[in-house]
C-alpha cells in the first residue's frame, strides 16, 4: 500500500490562480521522459477543496499561461 508520503511529486508546477501544471519526469525504455496534466481547484462547500480536470471560459488564459511556462520548463530540459 503507498502512502501519501510515498506518492510521486512533480518535477515542477506551475500555478496561476486556481489553475495548475504539474510536469512529471517518467522512466522509459528510451530514457526520461516528461508529461504535463492540468487542473483547477475549486471549493465544494463544506467538503473543502476539490480539482477537475475540466475548464470554463474564465479559466483559459490561465491555462494557456501555465501551459506556456510547462513548455518553457520542457525545453530547458533537452
Amino acid at each position: 500500500m503507498t502512502t501519501e508520503t510515498e506518492k510521486k511529486k512533480p518535477a515542477q508546477t506551475f500555478r496561476k490562480g486556481t489553475v495548475k501544471a504539474a510536469i512529471w519526469q517518467n522512466e522509459g525504455k528510451d530514457g526520461v521522459f516528461y508529461s504535463v496534466t492540468f487542473s483547477r481547484s475549486y471549493k465544494a462547500g463544506e467538503d473543502g477543496w476539490r480539482n477537475t480536470s475540466s475548464f470554463n471560459e474564465g479559466d483559459l488564459e490561465a491555462l494557456a499561461d501555465v501551459a506556456f511556462q510547462s513548455r518553457l520548463f520542457l525545453m530547458k530540459t533537452r
